[in-house]
């Protein structure tokens, strides 16, 4: 038995079809249907039923398939550690984000570290929270930065900064700087659709029932934070939105930025990593490119009781 052999069930797994399975694997249909047939005498049973069409695992095919996934992803990790022990800072590096902290993080450090870490391939992908636990528990990602608390035990969180929620409306007061929820008409409030993180927390900070299509002519279900943005300046009502969300808008729309009396709300940001990540040098490095480059309303801890955001922090 050997790892390519595990690598063609996989294939034939994947494409149902011989000829495609060699195809994928380079190799010629009868070297890949020859291996195939080598490994199921060894173990003494058959992976897949060939009368089937198209071609489909046996159940107890099914089992020995999923075993053969986690041994080539252990096998993986065999190599990766050697690269990481001989290039801490090089090889690849699969990096997941929310999609409402994206646009507005990435920009502010990604430059610096990708300049400090000239030999790493950055793999960056945007993703929500239950994509990126699925992905990282099936080892498709090394790292994540996300909205905490996460709770599942096989993953590690650590807290990377808090962040405030700001008001963006244009027909709110000129004179007046901050709101308590109880003066928000909250029926024209335009929020993410379900699925975000964020619209749950704001929905659990504003205490809403919402009830989709009430008091609204127009019921949009926005996937980004641009969208919504967009659609309060030409359709009226407001948002809410996270505090480096509000500092990327152009200087006329950080006019309709307000921001709620204290206590205001926040999310805590954070990383998200396997716990048997080894890359200990590099986790680090991100982690200072990250905090030297947010802006002093970002604080890597809350502000002391009866402070006011935003307020700088120092280390």
């Amino acid at each position: 038995m050997n790892l390519q052999q595990l690598e063609y069930i996989l294939a034939l797994e994947e494409h149902r079809h011989f000829v495609k399975a060699a195809e994928a694997c380079f190799v010629t249909q009868s070297t890949l249907s020859m291996m195939v047939k080598k490994l199921e005498e060894e173990l003494g049973a058959p992976i897949f039923d060939r009368k089937q069409k198209p071609l489909a695992p046996t159940p107890l095919g099914e089992k020995i398939l999923r075993q053969a996934r986690l041994i080539l992803q252990q096998a993986g990790q065999l190599k990766a550690m050697v690269d990481w022990e001989q290039n801490q800072l090089g090889g690849r590096l699969r990096l997941g984000i929310i999609p409402t902290l994206a646009p507005y993080l990435l920009p502010l450090f990604l430059p610096s570290f990708l300049a400090a870490c000239p030999d790493l391939q950055l793999e960056l992908r945007e993703m929500q929270t239950q994509d990126m636990e699925r992905a990282m528990l099936a080892g498709d990602l090394d790292l994540g930065i996300l909205a905490l608390p996460f709770g599942h035990p096989a993953l590690v969180q650590e807290s990377l900064f808090y962040e405030d929620f700001l008001l963006y409306g244009d027909e709110f007061e000129m004179e007046k700087n901050y709101f308590l929820t109880e003066e928000l008409d909250l029926s024209q409030l335009w929020l993410l659709e379900e699925g975000h993180c964020l619209r749950q927390q704001l929905v659990d900070f504003c205490a809403l029932q919402l009830q989709k299509g009430e008091s609204r002519q127009l019921n949009y279900l926005a996937g980004s934070l641009e969208s919504l943005r967009m659609l309060v300046d030409y359709q009226g009502g407001f948002t809410i939105l996270p505090r480096l969300a509000g500092q990327a808008l152009p200087p006329k729309q950080q006019a309709s930025l307000r921001s709620f009396a204290a206590p205001q709300p926040y999310r805590e940001i954070g990383l998200l990593r396997p716990a048997n990540f080894e890359r200990q040098a590099l986790l680090d490095l991100l982690k200072e490119q990250i905090w030297s480059h947010l802006p002093p309303a970002c604080p890597r801890e809350l502000p002391a009781a009866g402070k006011s955001w935003p307020v700088h922090f120092e280390d």
